[in-house]
């Protein structure tokens, strides 16, 4: 286009959008401009028809002189000040629209600011009139319809995103929380060793790998005891660091004294005679009943605790408070040390 052509066709748009006709006149054309999308090479060019008071475009998107052009669609707004506000949006080759404002366009300078979806923005001017220079190759467009930071849980409606929505592997690992998604197992353990556990972010933990291993011991009558006795042990060796867990069951005799709270304390611990831990299991025998020779009782132990790499041997300890005398009768202890 000749420039004093493109200068008359500009004046021209000038005019006809600053006159906003609210005529119901048939569609007119008011020419064909090309849009700089500086600093990038692209230019749109864009027919620009009235409507009435409507001025819509059409046209395309020149793609710096490639063989494939985007096909364009938009419109024109007039602003109150006197400037355009134009927008269109831009059909690229894998079907993904691009949004672009060229926002207070000067009918002065016939210059304006442009921004689009994809991120990219600039200055716009006319072809051949206005231009700023075009120092850049092709905009970058978008490889997917939903941009980074655009999209969150209270800007998506039921069923408003769908795999189609998405381009094929554009979800990665900056996308997801880990605090809430799993990330892929990327961690591997060395010959040996076995994982223990996975963590958010894809790495494993690993430990010593290794079965269960269970002791049992099984006691027939006993002595009396007073003061912290430990009433029988199991020894496992020398372990890795793992879970120790052991239950038991133990039947003793009590004498009881009327106005005096007879208690039985049971508990299960690493070191010899390690009475009066955190995990103790109590049987009470309140002062208000009556005195009683040889008062059976049955008393389940129970603990689940880590223990550290080196010798292991869990003691099953006892001690009577406020008691003259106690004796076991019968004792079931049993411990499974599980590797980490």
């Amino acid at each position: 286009m000749h420039a004093m052509t493109r200068y008359a066709s500009t004046v021209l748009l000038a005019a006809a959008v600053l006159t906003l006709s609210t005529t119901a006149a048939s569609a007119q054309s008011l020419g064909t401009f090309s849009f700089a999308l500086a600093p990038f090479c692209n230019n749109a060019v864009m027919v620009v028809t009235q409507e009435g008071s409507t001025y819509r475009l059409a046209g395309w998107d020149d793609n710096c002189g490639a063989v494939q052009r985007y096909p364009i669609t938009g419109t024109i707004a007039f602003n109150l000040d006197g400037t355009l506000n134009i927008s269109f949006t831009t059909i690229r080759t894998n079907g993904i629209g691009v949004d672009t404002s060229i926002r207070n366009f000067s009918l002065g300078s016939y210059q304006g600011a442009w921004t689009d979806s994809a991120g990219n923005s600039g200055t716009s001017g006319i072809v051949g009139l206005s231009a700023p220079a075009q120092t850049q190759g092709a905009r970058p467009g978008p490889s997917s319809t939903l941009l980074a930071g655009s999209v969150t849980t209270t800007t998506i409606q039921d069923s408003a995103v769908t795999a189609a929505k998405i381009a094929d592997g554009t979800i990665g690992l900056a996308d997801v929380n880990t605090a809430q998604v799993q990330a892929r197992v990327s961690g591997s353990c060395a010959v040996g060793q076995a994982v223990r556990a996975i963590n958010a972010d894809g790495t494993v933990t690993c430990g010593a790998a290794g079965s269960p291993t269970v002791l049992h011991a099984e006691l027939g009558i006993g002595g009396s005891f007073s003061s912290c006795t430990d009433l029988t042990s199991l020894n496992f060796g020398t372990v890795p660091a793992g879970t120790l867990t052991c239950d038991a069951s133990v039947h003793a005799l009590f004498d009881h004294v009327t106005s005096t709270t007879s208690r039985l304390e049971f508990d299960v611990e690493t070191v010899a005679a390690g009475c009066g831990g955190s995990n103790v299991a109590v049987f009470e025998m309140p002062g208000a009943f009556p005195s009683v020779t040889g008062h059976d009782v049955s008393v389940p132990v129970h603990r689940a605790f880590t223990v550290g790499a080196g010798p292991l041997t869990a003691y099953l300890n006892g001690r009577a408070l406020f008691i003259a005398s106690a004796s076991r009768q019968a004792v079931n202890f049993t411990c499974t040390f599980t590797p980490q």
